[in-house]
C-alpha cells in the first residue's frame, strides 16, 4: 500500500476497506489485517473471506442476506429468493431496485415477478404514469426480459398487461407496450394496432379484457 505521497508503504493505521465490506481495515505497516470497524465498532473479518449462498438457506436468511456488505452475497440471496420469498421478501426485493449495481437490480426484479405476492407492488411501481427516465424499475424488468429470464413468462406479462393499464395514456404507457410486444404476448400486437390506428375505443375494449 503506497503512501499518500506515492512513496513508500503507509504507516499502520485504519483505511478505507479495500474489499468495501466494511468501513475501515486495519493496515499494520505491511499488510491489510482482519480487523475491521464500523460505526466505531471493531470486529474481525478475514479480507479473503466471501459468505457463499447455496440457496438451500431458509427465506429468512435469504432475505436478511439482502442486507449483506458484499453485493455477490446480496445477487446470490436475490436469485435464491426468486418465487420462494414470498410477502416478507417483498419489500426487501424492492429496495435491491435502487442498487447501483446494475445486474443485481436485474436479478432482484426476476425475483419480484417471480414472487405472486409482489404482483401488486410491481403494477403500483411500473404502472406510475409519472416518466422521467432513467426509470431503474422499468430499466431492470427491461434488462430481464431481454437478457432471457423472463421471456415469455406469464407472470411477467400479466404484470406488463396492467401497468399498462394503468398508466394508459401517459408517455410510460408506450413503454411498457413496447416491452409487451418484445415479451412475445399476443395482447401486446393487438394494443399496437389499435394505439397505432389512434382508436382509443378499441383499446379500452382490449384493456377491459384482462
Amino acid at each position: 500500500m503506497m503512501d499518500q505521497s506515492g512513496g513508500g508503504t503507509a504507516p499502520a493505521g485504519w483505511f478505507e476497506d479495500p474489499g468495501a465490506r466494511h468501513q475501515y481495515r486495519y493496515w499494520d505497516g505491511r499488510a491489510w489485517t482482519d480487523h475491521v470497524a464500523d460505526a466505531g465498532a471493531q470486529s474481525v473479518d478475514p479480507l479473503s473471506a466471501r459468505r457463499t449462498i447455496t440457496g438451500k438457506e431458509p427465506s429468512k436468511v435469504l432475505i436478511a442476506a439482502l442486507q449483506d456488505t458484499d453485493v455477490e452475497v446480496r445477487k446470490s440471496a436475490v436469485r435464491a429468493l426468486g418465487g420462494r420469498g414470498g410477502a416478507a421478501a417483498v419489500q426487501p426485493l424492492l429496495a435491491c431496485l435502487d442498487s447501483d449495481d446494475v445486474n443485481l437490480r436485474t436479478y432482484a426484479m426476476q425475483s419480484l415477478v417471480e414472487t405472486e405476492a409482489a404482483e401488486t407492488a410491481l403494477v403500483t411501481a411500473l404502472g406510475a404514469p409519472d416518466y422521467h427516465p432513467p426509470d431503474v424499475k422499468l430499466d431492470a424488468l427491461t434488462d430481464a426480459v431481454r437478457f432471457g429470464l423472463l421471456k415469455s413468462s406469464p407472470r411477467c406479462n400479466r404484470i406488463l398487461r396492467l401497468a399498462f393499464r394503468q398508466s394508459w395514456m401517459s408517455p410510460k404507457s408506450l413503454a411498457l407496450l413496447g416491452l409487451l410486444i418484445e415479451n412475445g404476448d399476443p395482447v401486446g400486437l393487438q394494443l399496437s394496432m389499435a394505439v397505432n390506428a389512434n382508436d382509443a375505443a378499441a383499446v379500452e375494449r382490449i384493456l377491459k379484457s384482462f
